[in-house]
């Protein structure tokens, strides 16, 4: 076989291969169908077969395998037809159980020392407790085991423990079915009322003691914040000694028969215990009223207003209006024609008589002063200085 340096020389550029030379590239390759390749030209081929074991190796390793499992099953075979083997030395003692013990006594410790255990009875009335009867609720001096609880429909469904029906006007009373024999801060319960409240109000359960229905943390309860079949959510707080209603209270606006009403918020929190107030109330008390002061006092809250024949009056505080004409469309100057008090200032008695229609707020120019109406019967002066 021409090496492969040669075989590229015949093949270069300018070069005419001969017969011999496209002979002699053929020839430099092996054939699979007409060459056998020698072993010793397949690179690492010999050293791999060399760490092969031989056919007389593998033959003399089964041959070995074979002897040993034979002898095996000769060994099983005749410890099967001889019985048991013989025993081996007895080992040293464990801890063990104590010996002894009664029917219904439970293993407890005895000592620091590991392995300390001894029989005793169980504590009394501690007795554990089925799942039918964590679900009936009637025994309270059984325990229950983790699993128990996590089946029992009593705890997770019933809410026989929580739930509560309260009778009574005011000073409530219910009673929680199995019984309670404290209230303990946290204990919560959905009490369903009968009758609405008055005022302040009470629940008494299972006849621990009445302790007073807070909202809003410590705030009292005020009429009809309970209504008729109400079902509300307690919690017992041990630091006021009272039931707080869980939340925000109430949700609701009280309901209005007729009419326009408002409501307003109280500095202490939402409230339902307003007295309910038309929004127009009847205007006779303010048409009568005294507005020297430009203001006047009667009856009302923020957010009223009314009016008669002459004015329309807005409450603006608590008790406190104001007034501003009706003027029913008409159009009214704002000043009216002028006066003359070069011979002396004009008096608010002078004005009404010669501004008997003038409305408040109206304004007079004279050569010495400007007058403008403040009040029903009162005018205020004002010089005028020529710029």
């Amino acid at each position: 076989m021409a090496s492969r340096l040669t075989l590229k020389g015949f093949f270069t550029r300018g070069a005419k291969p001969t017969a011999g030379q496209f002979a002699s590239w053929i020839d430099s390759f092996w054939h699979k169908d007409e060459d056998t390749i020698p072993v010793e030209k397949i690179a690492g081929l010999s050293t791999v077969l060399a760490e092969k074991a031989s056919v007389s190796d593998v033959d003399n390793e089964a041959s070995t395998r074979s002897a040993v499992d034979n002898d095996l099953q000769n060994q099983i075979g005749e410890l099967l037809a001889n019985g048991a083997g013989q025993p081996g030395p007895q080992g040293p003692a464990g801890p063990g159980i104590p010996a002894g013990g009664s029917d219904g006594q439970v293993l407890s410790k005895s000592g620091s020392t590991d392995f300390s255990t001894q029989w005793t009875d169980p504590a009394t009335g501690v007795v554990k407790a089925s799942t039918e009867e964590l679900n009936a609720g009637t025994n309270d001096t059984k325990f229950a085991t983790p699993a128990g609880l996590a089946s029992s429909a009593y705890l997770d469904q019933s809410g026989s423990k929580n739930y509560v029906v309260a009778g009574g006007t005011d000073t409530y009373t219910g009673a929680v079915a199995p019984a309670i024999s404290n209230y303990v801060t946290g204990s919560t319960f959905n009490v369903r009322f009968t009758n609405a409240n008055t005022g302040h109000a009470t629940l008494n359960l299972n006849s621990l003691g009445a302790l007073p229905i807070k909202k809003n943390v410590s705030t009292a309860l005020a009429a009809n914040d309970i209504t008729a079949g109400a079902c509300i959510s307690l919690m017992y707080d041990g630091a006021l000694d009272a039931f707080q209603i869980i939340g925000t209270f109430p949700q609701t606006i009280p309901p209005v028969s007729s009419g326009e009403k408002i409501v307003t918020v109280q500095s202490d929190g939402v409230h339902t215990d307003y007295a309910l107030i038309d929004q127009i109330p009847p205007a006779g008390a303010l048409t009568s009223a005294n507005w020297s002061s430009g203001s006047a006092t009667a009856n009302g809250t923020p957010g009223q207003f009314t009016y008669d024949s002459n004015y329309r009056y807005d409450c603006i505080g608590v008790n406190t209006w104001k007034r501003s004409p009706f003027l029913g469309g008409a159009i009214l100057d704002e000043y009216l024609a002028g006066i003359d008090d070069t011979t002396g200032d004009k008096t608010s008695a002078e004005l009404n008589t010669t501004y008997s229609v003038a409305v408040i707020g109206q304004k007079v120019w004279g050569t010495n002063n400007l007058y403008i109406k403040k009040t029903a019967t009162v005018w205020q002066k004002i010089p005028a200085t020529i710029a």
